[in-house]
């Protein structure tokens, strides 16, 4: 029987100096299809996970899973011995995983994401791509945006923002070249973008990390 093997990550008992600046440098990980890179991702997350963050908050994972490659996660408890007994020596435990499907279509969704969540310099990366002189001059008009809602009371939804920035860029005085104007309106109409939020059939997922 071929013996399991353990990828050594930089998180273990012995190596916890490290764990700080690993969590906050950039990791690309490649390799043939069926090569592990799946797998290597849950163990990463595992590792981070069962870190000791004494008083600090936990962290939290999300995951743009297209493939449902991580909706299910194989419990330590159903592991060959020889990798649980590592596990243990590295103290790493089961994570707590939470599953919310998204989709443009709601009947494909059990889930919806809600546009008041983001703050007005957030909402960028919910468009297509715009470019980062575009974005300069978006960010004080969503601003602008946003107070106005917030003044008049309104809820922050995704079309009362569109159509609150469309307002103003349209009244003019803002400084914005007409290619960038166009880019700001072909973001804000994307149809795969404002049908992502606010589905009014489903539970609202709301954080910070959005």
């Amino acid at each position: 029987m071929t013996k399991s093997t353990i990828v050594k990550l930089p998180f273990g008992i012995e190596r916890t100096n490290v764990f700080n600046d690993a969590t906050y440098s950039g990791i690309s990980i490649v390799g043939n299809q069926g090569s592990g890179k799946t797998n290597a991702c849950k163990a990463l997350v595992m590792a981070i996970m069962s870190f000791d963050y004494g008083n600090n908050p936990q962290p939290t994972f999300i995951i743009l899973d297209s493939e449902g490659s991580f909706r299910d996660w194989t419990k330590i408890s159903d592991l060959p011995k020889d990798v649980q007994d590592e596990i243990a020596r590295l103290g790493w435990r089961d994570p707590e995983v939470s599953v919310f499907k998204l989709a443009t279509d709601p009947a494909a969704s059990d889930s919806t994401m809600v546009f008041s969540a983001l703050q007005y310099d957030d909402t960028p990366f919910v468009f297509s791509s715009m470019a980062s002189t575009t974005q300069a001059v978006y960010e004080p008009i969503a601003k602008a945006a946003y107070d106005d809602l917030r003044r008049l009371n309104l809820p922050l939804t995704f079309s009362r923002v569109r159509d609150a920035i469309t307002t103003i860029i349209n009244a003019g005085g803002n400084n914005i070249f007409a290619m960038q104007e166009k880019a700001i309106f072909r973001a804000l109409n994307s149809v795969e973008n404002r049908t992502l939020f606010d589905q009014i059939t489903f539970d609202f997922l709301q954080s910070p990390m959005l």
